[in-house]
């Protein structure tokens, strides 16, 4: 039995290193967790129409669920995705910058190529609770960038996606059936849904003069390189190889691509151009046949008033390769909270915050396999949507890699696609008209 003196000597070392006196005189040590302040981040978003509220739902529940952060939310979506991005690299530059942000495959390229986020592989490895393997993986590649290569969509981390859709058809089906055009459905249960369908489809859809003209189509032409990939990818074309080692912007897959695009406006006519009375409201105005639209962009297809149809995305000579849109959150290097910051954005990928965009309209595709795949996602969804649709395309992604310049890139390639549909230029004049500025840009590290 230790005697009283040396009782005495051990009490003052157990209670300073946290410990517990136990029976019979003995000492038991407790290691005491340090003690974290409460800490303010800042969180830069935007996003679609109708997406402000979920997004701030799931901020408020954040903060319920680690009382010690408060989030302040700034919402740039008025300034355009764009915007949004030039305003964080504005305030970074001037060392104001938040905690963290958001991003697209094409607005990421901005933060890493000057080296401003900060690589989340380490805490990701160590993390037991947030279980990446639910997660589609592909989403997870859009925010992936070899710092070594100077290439996207490998080696490292820097964001986790939330807002996630793959590209599907939506169509009027009030117009197919005024028009006596078979379904769209119906040639998929044939397996001759293919673009070349789609022509033959637009063309019976096309009809009318002056304000009551109808159009088959309207096509995601022009626009940049991630969004041009919905149809390039599955018609066998891209605009790099996969290591982005070679630029194919004039390969012979690429211009029969973009000849394809044009020819619906200039040959076949089933696409309404800039000079054609504008069909009020888009595809929602009843004027239009088919649209190539995300589920958190189909606000307007919705709207619409007439019966709805929605489809896969066509086959081609490539089969059916789909491109997606997620939106992922990302840490910045600046921050001085990192800790609080990533538990934020990983907040975002959870399966309680995936049920806040998914369970209402406008929506997303969850990102987690176990909520997508579940009698769950069902609630959220329009009598129109197709959940096997969603199911089948979440299975057939593929990632957007881009050059560091691609947001450069981009601009060249929407004047020069331009050009193409007003028929200023050819095709092959257009690509090569652009080939040796793009090629400089491609080749930037």
């Amino acid at each position: 039995m230790p005697t009283r003196r040396t009782f005495l000597r051990e009490v003052p070392r157990a209670l300073a290193a946290g410990g517990v006196l136990a029976a019979c005189g003995q000492v038991t040590e407790q290691a005491s967790a340090p003690v974290k302040e409460p800490a303010t981040i800042e969180w830069s978003f935007a996003v679609d129409p109708g997406f402000d509220v979920p997004m701030l739902q799931n901020v408020k529940l954040f903060e319920n669920a680690n009382p010690r952060i408060k989030v302040n939310a700034r919402d740039e979506s008025g300034l355009g995705g764009t915007g949004q991005t030039q305003k964080v690299l504005t305030q970074l530059a001037s060392g104001t910058p938040p905690d963290s942000t958001y991003f697209t495959a094409k607005q990421f390229m901005s933060y890493v190529a000057i080296d401003a986020l900060l690589e989340l592989d380490g805490r990701l490895a160590k993390d037991k609770t947030i279980k990446l393997d639910d997660v589609y993986p592909t989403t997870i590649e859009y925010s992936k960038f070899d710092p070594a290569k100077r290439i996207h969509g490998l080696a490292k981390t820097f964001g986790l996606p939330y807002l996630f859709g793959p590209v599907f058809v939506g169509y009027n089906k009030t117009l197919f059936l005024k028009r006596g055009a078979k379904l769209p459905d119906d040639y998929e249960k044939e397996g001759r849904w293919t673009w070349d369908t789609l022509v033959e489809v637009a063309k019976q859809l096309t009809a009318g003069t002056g304000d009551d003209r109808t159009f088959g189509i309207t096509p995601p032409f022009p626009t940049g390189v991630d969004v041009s990939n919905s149809w390039m990818w599955p018609m066998g074309a891209q605009f790099f190889d996969r290591e982005l080692k070679q630029s194919l912007l004039t390969s012979p897959d690429s211009v029969a691509a973009h000849q394809y695009m044009t020819d619906l406006f200039t040959k076949h006519h089933v696409a309404p151009l800039p000079s054609d009375p504008p069909p009020p409201n888009g595809i929602a105005g009843g004027r239009i046949g088919m649209a190539l639209i995300l589920r958190q962009t189909a606000t307007t297809f919705d709207k619409g008033d007439f019966e709805k149809g929605m489809v896969a995305a066509p086959k081609g000579k490539g089969g059916r390769v789909i491109r997606a849109a997620p939106h992922s959150g990302g840490v910045l290097k600046a921050t001085k909270h990192p800790d609080e910051a990533y538990e934020l954005v990983k907040f975002f990928t959870s399966t309680e915050a995936q049920r806040t965009w998914t369970g209402t309209f406008p929506g997303t595709v969850p990102v987690r396999k176990s909520l997508a795949e579940s009698q769950e996602f069902l609630k959220g969804l329009r009598p129109w949507e197709n959940v096997a649709v969603y199911r089948e395309s979440n299975k057939l992604l593929r990632v957007t890699q881009l050059p560091q310049k691609s947001p450069d890139m981009d601009t060249l390639l929407t004047d020069a696609q331009k050009a193409m549909q007003l028929g200023q230029q050819t095709v092959d004049a257009a690509l090569n008209g652009i080939k040796p500025q793009w090629d400089t840009l491609f080749q930037s590290r």
